[in-house]
């Protein structure tokens, strides 16, 4: 018996994060990465040390309204992350658009 393509498996379950997440693919913004890159706050990040690979946590979401519990997910994230050999050098909290349900999920529609 052939043992299964890890690409196509791999390949198969982003086909199926899209479509949970988006009605389509078509509705899924083609940013660069150098683009993402301009509209980041890099001057508010720690400067890393390039002892450990850096990284930024980023939670999206509506946070409506936001609570001291989103906060304190970023906070365990930063353990976690720390624990496992990272170096956080910062976080950002993305807050969807209000229309974001009515845009992108009809999951999340109003009822």
């Amino acid at each position: 018996m052939a043992e299964p393509d890890s690409n196509t498996d791999n390949k198969q379950d982003l086909e199926a994060l899209i479509t949970d997440s988006y009605e389509d693919s078509t509705m899924i913004p083609k940013l660069s990465p150098q683009t993402t890159l301009l509209h980041l706050p890099l001057k508010k990040f720690k400067p890393p040390s390039w002892q450990k690979p850096a990284c930024v946590i980023v939670a999206c979401g509506s946070y409506s309204p936001p609570t001291y519990l989103h906060l304190r997910i970023m906070e365990e994230a930063k353990d976690a992350l720390q624990d496992a050999g990272f170096e956080v050098i910062g976080g950002i909290l993305s807050p969807v658009h209000d229309n974001y349900g009515e845009l992108h999920k009809s999951s999340l529609k109003k009822a």
